[in-house]
């Protein structure tokens, strides 16, 4: 029986006349082949040889069978196809049906629509205030306002409708600082008689310069005048011989003043050789008094000197104690003072052992912005708690910020992060910082990482 069909990809069919014909007849010989033989008539039989057995073929009922067999098969492959293809087609109808129903007809379902929208995004304001400065929106304090109005009273279709008004109102916003410098830099670029930036931020000449040199600079002439505008940038100014110098554990080291007088007989004392061959006092002797002490004479050792954050270049405290992460992670490392490398690649972290890192990034970074590693600090954490060594040791009073609160509050979307930094430089107690209910705990924290 010839069949050289293609309905559906795997699946033959009989496609014409001869064939359907064909197969009726096949059909008709096998339910008459099979009636006889149920009958137990004789192989050489009259009614066997009616029904269409051929004594000198005897396997032709196999043959019959199986072909009839593999038609079968097909024809319930086909009738399968057909049947996910109008399922397929019913879902189709029924999808259309559901989204000519969900688009709005006129500006007023839209409007609903949005409304609808802005309710649900109201329930959480923290987030929908991230979403509106992603969106490059200003978060003006009406906004603020009616956001905060609308969560404590459950957000209405009136109030959801007022703050879309306010939002259409406020156009799109650049930040001031990037505005600024791209300002600036067109207007270098047009020859424009003002060739002179003014900044309090180190990092805008390199900005400025980085724009220039992507749009094919190759080069650039700079002359930088440094402003003094208050007494203590004019104490830095002068000429005194000072010493302004941050430990690596946060802690500023005393500005060190020496009076003019101190140098007053510098290169007048004894020669080198005299001094390389002069007898050397016995480790039990006592040393002789100091010329300081014997003259009563004090060297003023001056104040405790002025922090300088490495981070956002701040006065006030170091990259430890900075507040201002917006990233939400703070990058650099803690122990040098460095933006050139993280925590994590410093050789001094490196050389520590276990109780002592995780002692960097986590004991010490109680309520403060989490430092960035290539591996999160939950991580190091669990390791040292599965270290046997940790069994008589007393688990974190408190736990780092997690990334969302930090990059939020960087942002000034859940506090004036200014204000809290300058109370913080101030009374320097990590306890009277926010808590943050993601790492309020060790449960909260397990069920934010874990």
């Amino acid at each position: 029986m010839s069949s050289s069909y293609a309905f559906m990809p795997g699946v033959r069919r009989a496609g014409t006349a001869s064939d359907i014909q064909l197969l009726e007849s096949q059909l008709g010989q096998m339910g008459k082949l099979a009636g006889s033989l149920q009958r137990h008539a004789p192989l050489g039989s009259d009614d066997a040889l009616k029904a269409g057995f051929d004594p000198a073929n005897p396997t032709k009922v196999d043959e019959l069978s199986k072909r009839v067999g593999s038609l079968a098969k097909q024809a319930r492959e086909v009738e399968k196809g057909i049947d996910l293809t109008q399922t397929a087609l019913e879902q189709l109808e029924k999808s259309r049906e559901v989204v000519d129903r969900q688009l709005p007809d006129d500006e007023t379902d839209r409007r609903q629509a949005c409304i609808n929208v802005v309710r649900l995004l109201v329930n959480s304001p923290t987030k929908f205030h991230t979403l509106l400065r992603g969106l490059g929106v200003e978060v003006t304090e009406e906004i603020k306002e009616a956001l905060d109005n609308a969560s404590r009273r459950g957000c209405s279709d009136f109030q959801a409708g007022q703050l879309l008004d306010q939002m259409q109102e406020e156009p799109r916003h650049i930040p001031t600082r990037t505005q600024d410098l791209k300002d600036q830099h067109q207007r270098l670029e047009e020859g424009s008689k003002t060739k002179f930036i003014k900044s309090n931020v180190p990092n805008d000449l390199a900005r400025l310069i980085n724009m220039g040199m992507a749009n094919g600079a190759s080069g650039y002439v700079a002359q930088i005048d440094m402003i003094y505008e208050d007494d203590i940038a004019k104490a830095r100014k002068s000429k005194k011989l000072t010493q302004n110098i941050e430990s690596s554990l946060g802690r500023p080291r005393p500005e060190i003043r020496v009076p003019d007088s101190y140098f007053a007989n510098f290169g007048n004392g004894p020669s080198i050789a005299s001094r390389v061959t002069e007898p050397q006092r016995p480790a039990d002797e006592a040393a002789p008094e100091s010329a300081t002490e014997r003259s009563g004479g004090v060297i003023d050792m001056g104040n405790m000197g002025e922090y300088q954050c490495e981070n956002c270049t701040g006065p006030g405290h170091n990259m430890v104690w900075c507040l201002k992460v917006p990233e939400g992670e703070l990058e650099g490392c803690t122990l040098c003072h460095s933006l050139t490398h993280c925590i994590d690649e410093c050789n001094t972290f490196l050389a520590m052992p276990l109780q002592d890192q995780v002692k960097v990034l986590v004991y010490d970074r109680f309520s403060l912005p989490p430092l960035k590693t290539k591996e999160h600090w939950f991580q190091w954490l669990c390791r040292w708690l599965s270290h046997p060594d940790s069994r008589d040791q007393s688990p974190p009073a408190g736990y780092p910020w997690s990334e969302d609160y930090t990059a939020e509050l960087g942002f000034g979307i859940v506090g004036d992060v200014d204000a809290l930094q300058e109370d913080f430089d101030q009374h320097k107690d990590v306890a009277r910082l926010p808590r943050d209910p993601a790492t309020a705990d060790y449960d909260a924290v397990n069920k934010t990482y874990g």
